[in-house]
């Protein structure tokens, strides 16, 4: 597992979506300072994050993990 491609990946499905880090952070239920962490690669989300970052992306946990589609 990349963080750095993670995070990158992250930002990119955000961006897609039109979502600022904050809105994704209300989203997910949980703070920005959180979201910031995982997109610059100083840490990789948990189990349960990774779920809902998929559902909220519509991909999958593999694609989030992988840092592609």
């Amino acid at each position: 597992m990349n963080s750095n491609k993670i995070g990158n990946y992250i930002i990119k499905k955000r961006e897609e979506m039109g979502l600022s880090s904050k809105m994704l952070a209300k989203i997910l239920n949980t703070n920005n300072r959180l979201i910031s962490k995982w997109e610059s690669g100083k840490s990789i989300p948990d189990n349960l994050a990774i779920n809902s970052l998929a559902t909220v992306f519509n991909t999958t946990t593999e694609n989030i993990l992988n840092g592609e589609d």
